[in-house]
């Protein structure tokens, strides 16, 4: 019997387990056998019944595990009494969870919703209503639902990854768009409490993640803000630019803050009002780039009216590292900005936090600056958040500032501060360092007004200079950074005026520096001030009777500054007299780059008082900083000058004078005078500091000026040209490697006169005895060309100076030239014509001698005219003749004369080099022609040679000449004027008409 139950057990399971594998198979089937799109209808019309709004359904499909309608592109329209902009809801992806007997039956009962990155706008109207409010409370035609089950009632509702987005017309706040947020409500049903989790992830690379889990409800549709919730609220590693990427917006309160803030809050809201306890940590804390240094940490309580947005500080004890303070007061959080009434107390408490916490935010101390001391507040801060008035006492005591930048410790007397919402008053205290001690004491009337003003005091007697700039540097004087020196000084000073306009500030006083030292961030050299006296009046500070010297420059005189204060540029005026000026070595002194941010100078009174303003002003004074340059390009004004020499690379000026004008970098001397190279110089000169390396323009007459010291200090064309110069320029160039930056970079215009000078490296005439092949030179070779006169007028680009008019007057004759001078190289590409004189010309040979006339010409004056082409540079020349040239002049039948060698004249090649008019017998009628007849061998008539106009005819010879004879000077002269050779024909040539004198064919043979 056992043995048959045990059997029939056996097949019992047996049977249940197929039971289970076909139904398990038949459920995995039910995707592929089943067409879930028929049910589209009716989930569509299910939800739009429950929500009252329009939906919109794309591809679905079945999804067994879990058992769910997929559905793609789902839209949910938005209530219609709002704007239709957006919709509602939309997501790529939707689950769907329907019961299932119901489904079986043929009918959607939807259980659940599930959203996968979904983006949701959420609106609220000028009236206060929601647009989720309406949510299953009307169906698309705007009556109620018929009944309760058509209400929207959910199992479970899941919202993965999602985008909110947020529009509060009420408030007028624009839209924000809340992203990465996860949410689930259980038993979601209207009129009902329901459990909540949510969490948003922030980006980062912590925890980043903010959660709530508690509970919500009932919704309160036309109040939200009433809903009753209660829960717990929890921050891990949450970033403040994590929330501000996280809200998609950035906030002018957290500007420059960054924490980490980790805690936990137990929130309870019941109708609006709302009460919160817990902790929260600050760590990692950056203020406007200053590392705090320690946590800060916060125990309170809380309690809040969100319906009229007041909150109220209960309790807040806040430490700093080890530092109480504490903090109690209301918030009221409507208007904007919102409204303060807070009370602070600090008992014997460290002032090394606190004091490090206010630098960070720019309003006391230097944030490099370690300050230990003992605080003690009372204070009262009402009005609005960003410009509270305050009422109470504060003061420090035994306090010690030191820091790397301090060789030794600043030490300060008891600062006790007099607070009233219209007065902030300090009494008189003594900072010291050394064995300097500085007197102070301040007033600010209506500080928290646009029309604050402040009255203070600064007394130092024979302090030190480096020991009083540390005092500034310790007090977080920023204008003062970089700066160092030694020496004595005295300083009695008084500032009055408005705080919000420094530049109208008024200073009166007076001061003396003696035999100091000064070091500033934008020079490379000290400054030596032998004497100067101090006076204060308005907006200026004024030295008298100033001797200094920076760098080999030693200058005295008088000095105007004006606007130090704020951030207008300096305006400066100044008479000065100097004994050197070395421009390159000023150019290396001036630093170019970012100057030190410039604080006003009541800094130092004002910088003991934590005042919302001074943080808004020192950020926007850092961030000015940045875009600064280097002080020249800030400073404005004009004076006179006088040194007795100024330097600039091979240049020396001697008794300069000269008027200035500055002008943010620009600097303008005009009229300028100076005496140069033995001569004078007049005209203007602009410098431009702003690029580097510095541009320079001038203007500019020379007279009598040497011209080789002139040449070798602005090119490399060094002793070659000598003589006395007149010049006038107008050029532009850049200086930053020497002279041969100024000759490459050269540009603009110049006309140049030279007299009783010479060119070095070359004899010119010897060169063109050697190319004209003349007989004897006449004179000796030496290695220089005297210049009677050279003048011309070039045009320079890029340093090649170009000219077409350069003309030259040397002992044996003259020169016309035309081409280029490439200053920086010395490299030569001219066309010169020489017209050598008919003395010389006579010296040489004459113009019958010799075998010059393949590359020389003779005109009617007895003078040789020989083009040639110089190339090469100027201390090796190369100089060959221009056929091309030549052959030009002898087509044309122009030469030039020695009185004019630029210039061509007609009609002097027909008594020159052809045969000119033939008489009977084909005789030439010219000396040259005789000439030509001589070296070529010509047979000669027994008629005698008669002067043109005196020649007689001669009887008519029928009788056959001689045959001519070969003329190899006319063959060159052939070969060069590109005619071809022809061989002489045994018959004397047929006779031929005379051409045109300026017309007249090269002669043949």
């Amino acid at each position: 019997m056992p043995h048959k139950l045990e059997i029939k057990m056996k097949k019992l399971a047996i049977a249940i387990g197929l039971l289970i594998v076909l139904a398990v198979i038949a459920i995995a089937l039910l995707p592929f056998v089943v067409d879930v799109n028929r049910y589209r209808s009716q989930i569509q019309a299910e939800l739009e019944s429950k929500t009252g709004r329009p939906v919109s359904l794309g591809h679905m499909e079945l999804k067994v595990f879990p058992f769910a309608f997929r559905v793609q592109d789902f839209v949910m329209g938005e209530d219609r009494a709002f704007p239709q902009t957006h919709a509602f809801a939309q997501a790529k992806e939707v689950y769907v969870s329907a019961r299932l007997i119901p489904l079986i039956q043929g009918q959607v009962d939807i259980d659940s919703l599930e959203l996968r990155k979904p983006v949701i706008e959420l609106i609220r109207n000028r009236q206060g209503v929601w647009n989720f409010a309406s949510m299953g409370k009307a169906s698309l035609t705007g009556t109620s639902p018929s009944s309760q089950g058509h209400a929207l009632t959910l199992a479970n509702l899941k919202v993965i990854d999602g985008q909110v987005a947020i529009t509060d017309q009420q408030k007028k706040q624009p839209r924000a768009i809340y992203d990465h947020i996860d949410l689930a409500m259980q038993g979601f049903a209207s009129g009902k409490q329901f459990p909540i989790t949510f969490a948003a992830h922030m980006p980062g690379a912590g925890a980043e993640t903010i959660s709530f889990k508690g509970s919500m409800g009932p919704l309160q549709e036309n109040n939200f803000a009433a809903t009753n919730f209660a829960g717990d609220l929890k921050l891990d590693q949450v970033s403040f630019s994590g929330l501000e990427k996280f809200l998609n917006s950035a906030s002018p309160a957290m500007s420059g803050l960054d924490f980490n803030a980790t805690g936990t809050t137990h929130i309870s809201s019941a109708n609006g009002n709302v009460t919160s306890n817990g902790d929260l940590t600050l760590a990692n804390g950056r203020v406007n780039g200053v590392e705090i240094g320690y946590p800060i940490s916060m125990d309170y309580n809380l309690a809040a009216d969100l319906n009229r947005d007041q909150f109220t500080i209960q309790k807040g004890s806040l430490k700093l590292g080890a530092t109480p303070l504490s903090v109690t007061g209301t918030v009221n959080a409507a208007p904007t900005p919102a409204v303060v009434e807070l009370k602070v107390n600090a008992s014997n408490a460290s002032i090394a936090e606190v004091a490090r916490l206010a630098a960070a935010f720019g309003v006391a101390f230097n944030p490099r600056m370690q300050v230990n001391g003992k605080l003690d507040a009372d204070l009262t801060a009402r009005g609005p958040a960003n410009n509270p008035a305050l009422n109470g006492t504060m003061s420090a005591r035994e306090l010690v500032i030191s820091g790397k930048d301090l060789p030794q410790a600043v030490q300060v007397t008891g600062v006790n501060l007099a607070i009233t919402p219209e007065l902030l008053r300090s009494n008189e205290f003594v900072a010291s360092t050394g064995s300097t001690s500085v007197k102070a004491n301040f007033e600010l009337r209506n500080y928290t007004a646009k029309n604050s003003s402040m009255d203070g005091a600064l007394h130092a007697n024979n302090a030190q200079l480096g020991e009083l700039l540390n005092i500034a540097k310790a007090y977080g004087v920023s204008a003062v950074e970089g700066m160092s020196g030694t020496g004595p000084v005295s300083l009695d000073l008084r500032v009055q005026g408005p705080t919000k306009n420094p530049e109208a500030m008024t200073y009166s006083g007076d001061g003396t520096l003696q035999n100091d030292t000064l070091n500033v961030p934008t020079l490379t050299k000290p400054i030596h001030i032998k004497y100067a006296n101090l006076r204060f009046s308005q907006n200026i500070v004024m030295l008298d009777r100033a001797e200094f010297a920076l760098g080999s420059t030693n200058a005295s005189g008088q000095m105007t500054l004006k606007g130090l204060a704020g951030n207008a540029a300096p305006q400066v005026q100044f008479a000065l007299n100097a004994d050197k000026f070395d421009v390159t070595e000023w150019q290396q002194m001036l630093v170019n780059g970012p100057v030190q941010n410039k604080k006003t100078a009541f800094s130092m009174s004002m910088s003991i008082v934590p005042l919302a303003e001074a943080q808004k002003n020192t950020i926007a004074h850092s961030r000015a900083s940045a875009a600064s340059s280097s002080l020249l390009t800030r400073v404005t004004g004009n004076g006179t000058v006088q040194v007795g020499t100024v330097v600039y690379d091979q240049t020396t000026l001697t008794n300069v004078k000269s008027n200035v004008v500055m002008d943010h970098g620009v600097i303008k001397l005009s009229p300028f005078t100076a005496q140069v190279f033995g001569g004078s110089e007049t005209g203007s000169i602009v410098m431009d500091t702003r690029p580097t390396p510095a541009t320079y323009s001038v203007t500019t007459k020379l007279d009598h000026v040497d011209a080789n010291q002139l040449l070798s200090s602005v090119s490399s064309i060094k002793k070659t040209l000598y003589g006395m110069l007149a010049a006038n320029t107008n050029a532009s160039f850049t200086s930053g490697g020497g002279s041969s930056d100024i000759a490459r970079t050269l540009n603009g215009t110049a006309s140049l006169n030279l007299q009783n000078g010479k060119i070095a490296h070359i004899d010119l005439l010897n060169e063109l005895a050697s190319i004209g092949k003349f007989v004897q030179t006449g004179k000796a070779s030496e290695p220089f060309t005297n210049l009677v006169k050279l003048t011309g007028d070039f045009n320079i680009k890029n340093g090649v100076a170009q000219t077409n008019n350069l003309n030259a007057v040397i002992d044996g004759g003259s020169l016309a030239a035309r081409g280029a001078i490439n200053l920086a190289t010395e490299a030569l590409d001219m066309q010169v014509t020489a017209v050598l004189s008919k003395e010389y010309s006579q010296t040489v040979g004459g113009t019958g001698i010799g075998g010059y006339l393949s590359t020389a010409l003779a005109n009617n004056k007895g003078e040789l005219v020989m083009p040639i082409l110089i190339s090469g540079t100027f201390s090796q020349p190369r100089i060959v003749p221009d056929m091309k040239r030549i052959a030009e002049l002898k087509l044309q039948n122009l030469l030039p004369s020695g009185n004019n060698p630029g210039a061509l004249t007609t009609g002097i090649l027909n008594g020159v080099l052809n045969r000119g008019t033939q008489g009977n017998g084909g005789q030439s009628n010219s000396v040259m022609g005789n000439v030509l007849d001589a070296l070529g061998g010509r047979n000669k008539t027994n008629q005698d040679q008669l002067p043109q106009g005196d020649q007689k005819q001669p009887k008519q010879d029928n009788t056959e000449q001689p045959q001519q004879t070969s003329n190899p000077l006319n063959d060159i002269l052939n070969s060069v004027m590109g005619t071809q050779q022809k061989k002489q024909q045994s018959t004397p040539p047929p006779p031929q008409q005379n051409p045109p004198p300026t017309q007249q064919p090269p002669p043949k043979q």
